[in-house]
């Protein structure tokens, strides 16, 4: 879920090798859904245990802006409604051209 930046939540950082890990439980990594086939508008995004070679926990990250899967860069991560909802959005994928000017992410 999209929730508040506070200095209680620990963040996450992204890797060299892709990852984008939380510092809360540094075991855990964001990776698009593993059940899908493929990737595509609306796949979610989960927390699971951190594997390198799992081609969906591997993203890029770009200019502070965007974040999007290594296997498709017209897709990026962001909240599910036009506008965020703290609490309520879960984090997902859409095309990169249709996700907010405003979204930045801070990332380690």
């Amino acid at each position: 879920m999209l929730g508040d930046c506070t200095a209680d939540d620990g963040g996450w950082s992204f890797e060299e090798s892709g990852l984008v890990r939380s510092q809360l439980d540094n075991d855990f990594c964001l990776q698009a859904d593993y059940r899908l086939s493929s990737l595509g508008p609306g796949t979610p995004i989960r927390l699971m245990p951190c594997d390198s070679d799992e081609e969906l926990q591997l993203f890029v990250f770009v200019k502070g802006q965007v974040i999007r899967p290594v296997e498709d860069d017209g897709l990026c991560v962001t909240w599910r409604g036009v506008n965020a909802n703290i609490g309520n959005d879960p984090i997902l994928l859409k095309k990169c051209d249709e996700i907010s000017d405003e979204l930045e992410w801070k990332l380690q």
